[in-house]
């Protein structure tokens, strides 16, 4: 080899050394943004996760108010008993100006009710034959800011009997022509030009329907429950029209009415009881709408805390406040079950913690998700590893600061499914318990062998 050739070597392989010490030796920053600290304090940064205590409660009184559909039908297993699903809305009339002539004549009234979709959970009950049944409400309800529970219409807000004529029986899917009674025939047609005009004045005087099936006759699998979309279906009003004046003697006349108007009342309750326990094993049963929730006692979520922070305290010599989240994350396992059909329709996309003060008999207390809630964290599925997770870093830093003599049933965290309401007009999204379709998760339980956790990653913030 040439000298020349021998030292174009040499300096190839010094290259190639220094380009590699160059791009090996990355600077590994553990100080966790330490130049925005001062220089008496050190971050110092950890991991650790803990199963989860639950409990499985039933909170019997829940927000039902839908401004999409009523649900009507029933539902029924050996696991989670018969969920039972009425549903009460309100009527206003089509035009706003109608003219009835003189002393109008019924011929017919007839509700034309829409359903637009159905759920099942066992096979073959999709068409299964339901009588539906329509009364009367006789209480104004439609104002009544009490009145958005699942319970709030008791028997009293109802007509005696159905005004339904007979039993209509109905299939599924549809439309299914209902015959109403002639005194609600007559009601409607006594609408004055000013309640066409001006719906709030007819509302104080027609209340609105409410509609339910009969109720299963007997203990096993089945059931089905129908969605019937608000503003799709119509009651029809014939009569004779008379006007001497114009000339009009018996004209035979049409007026509609719309059936689903603003919102509907969804009256539900659950055959879930029976799941109640403090002491869950190897699972958790989260039933929908007023069903059996798994519950995380706040009181007994709190002692963890304290347990935990206890010990970093003694070990880094610092006070609790000085204990700082990055993240807190609930991870709630379930298992995939070999329906996969039947996985899509029971288990929802997001379930989340929401607090509510379990022991009030205000009838204006709500089920509200913690505000940790967002699109990226509000209790999403990872499927390729079975779970769901929530981000709840801010109530937890909250339990660790709060003493333990502040902690109430209103800290208690109620695992429920959730929608995602956006704002058509500002786009703005907002977070609410799901009483719009009906969902139901067995999740891994304390005794699992994929227990429910809560991982944390904190620092610890020390003063020199």
């Amino acid at each position: 080899m040439s000298r020349i050739q021998s030292s174009k070597s040499v300096l190839f392989t010094a290259w190639l050394t220094a380009l590699m010490a160059f791009v090996s030796c990355i600077t590994n920053d553990r100080t966790l943004g330490q130049q925005f600290v001062s220089d008496d304090y050190l971050v110092s940064v950890d991991s650790i996760s803990f199963v989860m205590p639950f409990k499985q409660c039933v909170h019997d009184t829940v927000q039902a108010v839908s401004a999409s559909n009523m649900m009507v039908g029933y539902l029924t297993d050996d696991v989670y008993g018969t969920t039972v699903m009425d549903a009460a809305t309100l009527v206003v009339p089509i035009p706003d100006t109608c003219y009835l002539g003189v002393n109008p004549k019924l011929i017919d009234v007839y509700l034309e009710l829409n359903v637009d979709s159905t759920l099942v959970f066992k096979e073959g009950s999709e068409a299964i034959p339901q009588n539906l049944y329509v009364y009367e409400v006789v209480k104004n309800f439609y104002n009544d800011s009490d009145k958005v529970y699942n319970n709030s219409l008791t028997p009293d807000y109802l007509s005696e009997k159905p005004i339904s004529l007979g039993a209509s029986m109905f299939f599924g899917k549809g439309t299914v022509k209902i015959g109403l009674s002639r005194e609600y025939g007559e009601k409607l047609l006594a609408t004055s030009p000013d309640e066409f005009n001006n719906v709030s004045n007819f509302l104080d005087r027609v209340y609105g329907l409410y509609f339910k099936t009969d109720f299963p006759d007997s203990d096993g699998d089945g059931g089905r429950l129908n969605f019937i979309p608000l503003s799709s279906s119509v009651i029809s009003v014939q009569f004779l029209m008379t006007d001497p004046e114009q000339g009009l003697f018996d004209r035979d006349t049409t007026v509609s009415f719309l059936c689903g108007y603003g919102f509907a009342l969804n009256q539900f309750s659950a055959g879930s009881r029976h799941l109640e326990t403090d002491t869950p094993g190897e699972k958790l049963y989260m039933d929908g709408l007023s069903g059996v929730k798994p519950v995380i006692p706040g009181l007994e979520l709190k002692d963890v805390i304290d347990r935990w922070t206890s010990k970093v305290c003694e070990t880094s010599k610092c006070d609790r406040e000085s204990i700082l989240l990055s993240r807190a994350r609930l991870i709630l396992p379930y298992s995939m079950p070999e329906n996969f059909e039947l996985f899509e329709k029971e288990h929802p996309s997001k379930i989340y913690p929401f607090t509510t003060n379990v022991g009030a008999v205000d009838s204006t207390v709500r089920m509200n998700p913690l505000d940790d809630i967002t699109i990226s964290s509000g209790g999403g599925m990872d499927r390729s590893h079975q779970y769901y997770y929530c981000d709840i870093s801010t109530k937890i830093q909250e339990l660790i600061s709060k003493d333990r003599g502040d902690i109430t049933s209103q800290d208690d965290l109620w695992i429920c499914p959730v929608i995602t309401l956006t704002d058509t007009q500002t786009g703005v999204m907002t977070y609410d318990l799901d009483v719009t379709g009906y969902h139901r998760v067995v999740l891994e339980g304390p005794e699992s062998q994929r227990p429910p956790k809560l991982e944390l990653v904190y620092g610890v913030l020390k003063q020199w």
